[in-house]
């Protein structure tokens, strides 16, 4: 067999592995696309614009019953439904996300941050502060967790969170918790 057999034959057999490798991808972004990080993107996509009204609590709401954190296949749809549960009063489920996003990515920046937002709304402000450190050393570290939108808007409500809990403003009433108003 000749050289350019050879070359031919490897070039065949490349793009037949190329093939295999892009059907394995398409398949799964057509799965994403369809399943639970699809409903949590496609409420996320409209989470606080103005004309959503008020309805988006009890949206929120539904989603949590149909989609579990252990549902979830990626960091961003973990981090968008404990942005979304953390603002809509849902804070019983942030706990379990952070424990999936853990799972997803351990090291994480997000991650971190996504279990001082647990920690501070479980009303644990020495669990809260701990997971804190944490969280600022991994985003230190890392150029993309902190250049993210999500990351930004993450690390926002995790300080509001922790600010609210050392403060007192954030209460433990039985098991549901609440901020203070006025």
């Amino acid at each position: 067999m000749s050289f350019g057999y050879v070359v031919l034959a490897a070039v065949v057999l490349l793009c037949a592995w190329m093939a295999r490798v892009n059907a394995r991808y398409t398949a799964a972004e057509a799965a994403r696309a369809q399943g639970p990080d699809a409903e949590v993107e496609s409420l996320w996509s409209v989470f606080g614009l103005p004309e959503q009204g008020s309805d988006l609590p009890a949206r929120v709401g539904d989603l949590l019953e149909r989609v579990t954190p252990d549902d979830l296949r990626t960091k961003h749809g973990v981090v968008a439904l404990a942005i979304m549960a953390a603002r809509s009063g849902h804070h019983d489920v942030l706990e379990a996300l952070a424990r999936r996003a853990a799972r997803l990515d351990g090291g994480c920046g997000e991650t971190a941050a996504l279990g001082v937002l647990a920690a501070a709304y479980g009303g644990d402000l020495r669990l809260a502060m701990e997971r804190q450190s944490q969280s600022q050393s991994a985003m230190a570290s890392c150029a993309s967790c902190g250049a993210s939108g999500d990351a930004k808007i993450l690390l926002q409500e995790a300080e509001i969170a922790l600010d609210a809990l050392r403060s007192g403003a954030l209460e433990t009433a039985g098991e549901a918790l609440h901020l203070r108003v006025g």
